[in-house]
């Protein structure tokens, strides 16, 4: 069955359902795909007939084509897009919970060494590491 993307993104404007896939065969048994009102479909009392899925996609297609090659809408993009760029490398939270692991991690290791160097056949190793990177002996 083909994809649907425009299934939970597009409305019939009489009831304002949202479009659901459909799919109905010939006499010939060809396959036809469609999107079809949800109250429709579910006989709630909604008249709209379905729609021919390539007709409407290639429609929603050619537009979103349209807005998109505006100069203004090319200029409005950049922008957003700079200014995300932005925020997101502002945003040093992420980067500081990751130096505070590395940091616990190498406090953890410096333990170990120096637990390691006090008395070299304790098992404190073995309680600090998984067991696959234990050395067997």
């Amino acid at each position: 069955m083909p994809r649907f993307w425009l299934t939970g993104r597009l409305f019939y404007g009489g009831c304002g359902h949202s479009m659901q896939s459909t799919h109905g065969a010939s006499k010939a048994d060809a396959r036809h795909y469609y999107y079809g009102c949800g109250n429709h479909l579910k006989r709630l009392g909604c008249e709209k007939s379905n729609v021919h899925k390539d007709e409407i996609e290639n429609t929603v297609m050619r537009l979103v084509k349209g807005i998109l090659n505006g100069a203004k809408a090319l200029a409005y993009f950049a922008e957003e897009a700079a200014e995300q760029r932005k925020t997101a490398h502002a945003d040093t939270g992420c980067i500081d919970g990751l130096r505070e692991k590395l940091r616990e991690t190498n406090k953890g290791l410096s333990s170990i060494v120096a637990t390691l160097e006090k008395r070299p056949d304790s098992d404190a190793l073995y309680t600090h590491l998984p067991l696959s990177a234990a050395c067997s002996v």
